[in-house]
């Protein structure tokens, strides 16, 4: 983890939107975040894992405030983040580990994280091209032309 964020996820068939953004209404008004969003979306480039998502953050992320997603899904969405994030856990080995938390921690603050690449392209660059430093993770992004 590069910063201070928590996710939470709301499983529910069907989705009750009305019940969804109230919570949401009643958290910022609990917390008074800096900013607040949501959106219907796809939980990290999953595409079978749609649904809700809204998100809030206390403070400024990159000066060490949190922010907190919460996500309504079905049951069939969850599977898809469970089968996800266990896929990535069996690939882990301490030295792939190391890789993605310096990757990370040096490419946050970077203007096109979150919107040009993601957390996802970094552990998919580790485990998937055996990348092991920041300069190799730099090189693939070009390759892919993700950035210039």
């Amino acid at each position: 983890m590069a910063w201070r964020e928590m996710d939470v996820h709301l499983v529910r068939e069907p989705i009750d939107r009305s019940a969804f953004f109230a919570l949401g209404g009643r958290v910022a008004a609990l917390l008074s975040p800096a900013h607040a969003l949501s959106r219907r979306a796809a939980w990290r480039g999953l595409k079978s894992a749609r649904g809700l998502d809204w998100g809030i953050q206390l403070g400024e992320v990159h000066q060490g405030g949190w922010k907190i997603d919460v996500w309504a899904t079905g049951p069939r969405g969850l599977g898809r983040v469970q089968e996800y994030c266990d896929a990535i856990e069996k690939q882990l080995t301490e030295s792939s580990r190391l890789a993605i938390l310096k990757i990370k921690s040096e490419c946050w603050r970077h203007p096109e994280y979150r919107r040009a690449f993601s957390s996802a392209d970094i552990y998919s660059a580790v485990l998937d091209h055996r990348i092991r430093s920041v300069d190799e993770f730099w090189a693939h992004l070009r390759q892919k032309e993700i950035v210039s």
